[in-house]
């Protein structure tokens, strides 16, 4: 029997995904349990969890709400579950993924997150997130405006929003995904963005691009023309808008889809034929 109990005080991580719970077991009898895994139940609260846990995942659940989590927290994964919110989160967490609930806001987040996953939910701001927040993904959300964004932030997500601009983007950002909004101009994009996709807003105009931009997204908008496109551009997609040329391609494109546009080619707008043309263009006549 002591044997049994020595074992027990062993036990670090226990996975009891897929087993239908309602309910978890005594865990009591886990003193020094970091990890605990109970997704894809039908668990509808987590009570007494290990005071010494550090990384809990309770996803696709019924979870309706998420009271007196352990302390030593830094990794909290409860997405698709019946959360409308998340009060009093554990002061050092470092990760949360809280997408696919009914939350409507999400005040007093810890300082210490770094990222932070609350895609699918109901969402109408994100206001005083953390000042060392590095990833944010808030998909699909009804999101309206973005402003004091933190100054770590290396990853956006905010697609599928309500968003009408963006202003004062972070100088860290290298990945900014913003398609599906409603905004008309993106002005001052950080100089370090290196993919960029603002697919299916309302812009018109693509002006000073990233220096160090790679990918570029833009397709669904009603941009006319793309004039000085960044040098180190290897991935262009820029179908169903209003170009006529693509003048000045940058010789590092590898990858390029620009059907469905107003053209003035008499060929196929593809990569290769569009080079071509733009060389005889500039090639005096022998």
């Amino acid at each position: 029997m002591m044997q049994f109990d020595m074992d027990l005080g062993s036990v670090m991580e226990l996975k009891l995904s897929k087993q239908y719970l309602t309910e978890l077991p005594n865990l009591s009898m886990y003193p020094n349990l970091k990890v605990l895994n109970c997704k894809r139940n039908i668990l509808t609260k987590l009570d007494n969890l290990p005071r010494m846990l550090e990384i809990l995942d309770c996803k696709h659940n019924n979870i309706t709400h998420l009271d007196n989590l352990p302390s030593t927290l830094t990794i909290l994964e409860c997405s698709s579950n019946k959360l409308t919110k998340l009060d009093n989160l554990p002061q050092y967490l470092e990760s949360l993924n809280c997408s696919d609930n009914n939350i409507t806001q999400l005040d007093n987040l810890p300082s210490t997150l770094k990222i932070l996953r609350c895609s699918y939910n109901v969402l109408k701001n994100l206001e005083n997130l953390p000042f060392g927040l590095e990833y944010l993904y808030c998909e699909h959300n009804d999101i309206e405006e973005l402003d004091n964004l933190p100054s770590n932030l290396i990853e956006l997500h905010c697609n599928n929003n309500q968003l009408t601009q963006l202003d004062n983007l972070q100088p860290n950002l290298k990945i900014l995904n913003c398609e599906s909004n409603k905004i008309t101009r993106l002005d001052n994009l950080p100089a370090g963005i290196e993919n960029l996709n603002c697919k299916d807003n309302c812009i018109i105009l693509l002006n000073n691009l990233p220096s160090n931009l790679e990918y570029l997204t833009c397709e669904k908008n009603d941009i006319s023309k793309l004039d000085n496109l960044p040098h180190s551009l290897k991935f262009l997609y820029c179908q169903f808008n209003q170009l006529t040329k693509l003048d000045n391609l940058p010789p590092r494109l590898s990858k390029l889809y620009c059907y469905y546009n107003h053209f003035i080619y008499e060929f196929a707008p593809t990569l290769e034929n569009i080079r071509n043309y733009n060389s005889s263009i500039v090639r005096p006549d022998l």
